[in-house]
């Protein structure tokens, strides 16, 4: 290959691997009820506006826009309106890269003129004071017209309006810098006219660099043709054998499939005594056996013990060596297995409701670093090396302060194999719990964990949505509909996530997790990821060395600068796409012409009955 080819390759597959990431969703109202007024978490209005959420008026389902939207009805009296969300939230923003983002719908006949307010928390007070906090402005002149537009507006272009702050767009869970304390769309009457107006909002969000679109910018961003996402399952058993996880999950689908993960829970104590004796046994040997990847949450827990009380191990007493014994006996217990074993250790422990969270322990992460890398060397120094470790905060961290941010609880690349995290839609508040997106609720942890730690598999280990209940409007998403929109966020904002476990049991009347809860849902997902191989990959890719076995020589040559000639036995057909995904080519001729293709990185994907599978193709000069 020649240096110039090269270098473009490598260019290509580095702006593909820095393609801008969805970095927080403010709102993007998906499964919110019709002609709701009182919104999740925090929202405000004064001034004129008028709002409620409806179907979009065009592009519903489109990707990017969802199945909701918020409708803006300015009655010009005051002549100001504003809307916006108290946030109150450590987002760390970067001024000189990240972009805020927003799609707008303006039919009024009239430029809607918008001041962007965001306002920073510097004193972290989790109230704005002027003499204290900086409050960041742009504005922005937004035409009629018949289409949503994107409205990107990167933070370069905030300009600080208060002088009583530091000065410093300074986002972030240091202690040195403030939260994002509020979001705000403040609205200005043009002088031209004393009509009133009506405005669409959707999708309010923040991401690194420009936010990253389909071909049109209503259209999701695809996965490339080497992204996959493989299924797990937890649920509670009955008896010494984890397998009923895995066997009763696939007989809800046909045709005949098996999920890859199962993951199942081990407390320190899982009796009535106060100290650690519980040991992995033979039920995981049997999950291997029969071709499954266990996935062992380990909880330092007394399971007798409500999971806050004084009794339960403690970080600092893991680390004076209070467990070592024990430690000791659960690392020789790991070698009897025949395969790989993946330990998540501690999970959520970014939140307050378990006894290793950093906010039950000193408030200090490094604390939660330190006794992970205790028990790690602890397991390794007897000599079971067939182990991965699997490090996993939770969606979402309570309490936001600036202590608990996860990536100073980090034990460090050499003591994590997997990231993870956990995902729930519906899980707060206890009566009726708020209706978020996976696309809202995943997007921050998402990014954390593929920004930083990008070698790291991630994997949703528990995932759940509730299903509709009695008190909820009848205009409402479905949980059915909630999987369908998870589903097309996992192969686009989120195409690097590559395991998809559900938590398949139910926590009471409302918060039913089980993806059985009913007919509508489990159809949904028998369609849209049981029938997909995208979350099956091996039920439809082989191996290079299986498809060689067939045919030594696949296509030549590679580099190719005009003819690409196929040797595949029994091909059925072959696609081209970029190196984001799209599809440029198809055919199935054994000859193809691709004299007009620039030079660059490709993807040819080939296709038989028994076979898929991707290879990369250069182009040349």
């Amino acid at each position: 290959m020649s240096a110039r080819l090269l270098a473009i390759t490598l260019i290509l597959l580095a702006s593909h691997l820095l393609r801008a990431q969805l970095k927080s969703v403010i709102y993007d109202f998906d499964g919110f009820d019709l002609g709701q007024t009182n919104l999740p978490e925090g929202d405000y209005s004064y001034g004129d506006l008028h709002y409620k959420i409806v179907r979009p008026p065009i592009g519903q389902g489109s990707g990017m826009i969802g199945d909701r939207c918020l409708e803006l009805n300015v009655i010009w009296n005051l002549n100001y309106a504003a809307f916006g969300r108290g946030i109150s939230k450590f987002i760390p923003l970067e001024q000189g890269r990240d972009v805020f983002n927003f799609y707008f719908l303006n039919t009024s006949g009239q430029n809607a003129l918008i001041e962007l307010v965001l306002a920073d928390d510097d004193n972290q007070s989790n109230a704005y004071e002027a003499a204290a906090d900086d409050s960041w402005r742009t504005s922005v002149s937004i035409s009629s017209g018949g289409q949503w537009q994107l409205i990107s507006v990167p933070l370069s272009q905030f300009t600080d309006a208060n002088p009583g702050g530091n000065s410093k767009m300074d986002f972030g869970f240091s202690a040195q810098e403030g939260m994002l304390l509020l979001c705000e769309f403040k609205f200005a009457k043009p002088v031209s006219t004393g009509a009133s107006a009506l405005f669409y909002i959707d999708l309010i969000c923040f991401s690194e660099g420009n936010l990253t679109t389909g071909s049109a910018i209503t259209d999701l961003p695809s996965a490339t043709s080497a992204d996959y996402c493989r299924t797990g399952a937890f649920m509670p058993t009955n008896g010494p054998s984890f397998l009923a996880i895995p066997q009763q999950i696939e007989s809800f689908f046909s045709p005949a499939k098996k999920i890859t993960y199962v993951n199942t829970y081990l407390q320190w104590s899982q009796n009535n005594q106060l100290f650690a004796n519980a040991l992995p046994g033979n039920a995981l040997q049997e999950l291997l056996n029969a071709g499954y990847q266990p996935i062992l949450t380990w909880e330092p827990h007394y399971l007798s013990l409500n999971p806050l009380d004084a009794q339960q191990p403690t970080l600092q007493q893991i680390l004076n060596g209070n467990f070592d014994a024990y430690l000791d006996q659960f690392g020789d217990a790991l070698l009897r297995y025949s395969d790989t074993i993946i330990v998540r250790l501690m999970h959520e422990f970014d939140g307050d409701w378990y006894s290793w969270c950093i906010s039950q322990n000193g408030q200090d992460p490094q604390r939660f670093a330190n006794a992970f890398r205790h028990i790690v060397d602890r397991v390794r120094s007897r000599g079971a090396v067939k182990v991965k470790w699997m490090w996993c905060p939770n969606s979402d961290s309570a309490p936001y302060q600036s202590y608990n941010w996860l990536l100073n609880a980090y034990p460090g690349d050499t003591y994590v194999d997997y990231t993870g995290t956990d995902i729930y839609n519906g899980h707060y508040p206890a009566a009726l719990p708020w209706w978020r997106s996976f696309r809202w609720v995943a997007a921050e942890s998402c990014y954390y964990l593929k920004k930083y730690f990008p070698n790291k598999p991630l994997i949703i280990c528990e995932l759940g949505c509730r299903e509709r209940v009695g008190n909820d409007d009848a205009t409402s998403q479905t949980k059915a509909e909630w999987f369908k929109e998870m589903d097309r966020q996992l192969q686009s904002h989120f195409h690097q996530v590559r395991g998809l476990v559900f938590f398949n049991t139910s926590t009471g009347t409302v918060q039913n997790w089980q993806i059985n809860s009913g007919p509508a849902s489990i159809a949904m997902l028998q369609n849209e990821i049981w029938e997909d191989p995208y979350y099956f990959p091996e039920s439809s890719l082989v191996t290079l060395g299986e498809l060689n076995k067939k045919k030594p020589i696949l296509f030549f040559p590679n580099p190719v600068t005009e003819h690409l000639h196929l040797q595949v036995t029994q091909l059925k057909s072959w696609k081209i796409s970029d190196s984001n995904g799209k599809s440029l080519r198809e055919g199935s001729a054994l000859t193809v012409d691709l004299h007009d293709f620039s030079p660059g990185f490709y993807v040819i994907t080939l296709i038989g009955d028994d076979f898929m599978k991707s290879f990369p193709l250069l182009m040349g000069q």
